[in-house]
């Protein structure tokens, strides 16, 4: 019911994707809203565990792009652009780790990282700003 705006309050969630009995099960602030059923992986390897992850946003339209985030370029930073904070994942033996970040946009006329950064005195850790405003052609 609350939302971040722009130049002024920031909202957020954490989202969380647990292997659990053999399904890949989403967290929405700490309550499981649904799972990826196991078997749709036919055995093969993400029926086991993750070889790598992304994290980011990802956007789809045609002929016209949306924006990402509230719209602003990464370079905003905080308050204006869209961020990803805390960024972590749990190796084999269950211990957080800080995941080495690589940027990557694919469209840079259209969408834009800033980061990664660390920080732990704000306890942001690993983050990162992404956003932008989309458009024809992206």
């Amino acid at each position: 019911t609350t939302y971040s705006t722009p130049g002024g309050a920031q909202r957020d969630f954490s989202a969380e994707y647990h292997l659990y009995n053999g399904n890949w099960w989403l967290a929405i602030n700490g309550t499981f809203i649904g799972y990826f059923p196991g078997s749709i992986y036919q055995g093969g390897q993400l029926s086991k565990n993750a070889q790598s992850i992304q994290f980011g946003t990802e956007s789809v339209g045609s002929p016209i792009w949306p924006q990402e985030g509230s719209g602003y370029w990464a370079t905003s930073g905080f308050g204006y652009a869209a961020y990803q904070r805390n960024v972590f994942y749990h190796d084999m033996s269950g211990n957080a780790v800080q995941p080495t970040l690589k940027p990557y946009t694919p469209s840079p006329a259209c969408y834009s990282i800033s980061g990664p950064f660390k920080s732990n005195s704000t306890g942001w850790n690993v983050y990162f700003y992404e956003g932008g405003p989309g458009g024809p052609g992206c």
